[in-house]
């Protein structure tokens, strides 16, 4: 079973990786890194609360998808902050 943890890494990195790819931007690998872990750390609170309101309604399924999502954007706002230039 994968953890909370790691679940929330990926996704913030796929967020970050998805977001570099679409606007052609490149990144310092080791900035990068360091921003998803901020921006993750940062964004991780925020998530969980949501997605316990999705799972307290009863919409499991929503509730995953919610912290996913949540992390994701974490990503962006990693990738947007460590983006040096066009690839």
């Amino acid at each position: 079973m994968t953890n909370l943890a790691t679940i929330a890494s990926d996704a913030t990195i796929l967020g970050a990786i998805d977001y570099l790819r679409v606007h052609k931007l490149t990144a310092d690998f080791t900035a990068l890194a360091e921003c998803c872990r901020s921006w993750c750390k940062a964004k991780l609170p925020e998530a969980m609360a949501d997605a316990q309101a999705a799972l307290d309604a009863g919409m499991d399924d929503i509730a995953s998808a919610t912290f996913i999502a949540s992390m994701r954007n974490a990503g962006i706002e990693a990738a947007k902050e460590s983006a040096t230039g066009a690839a």
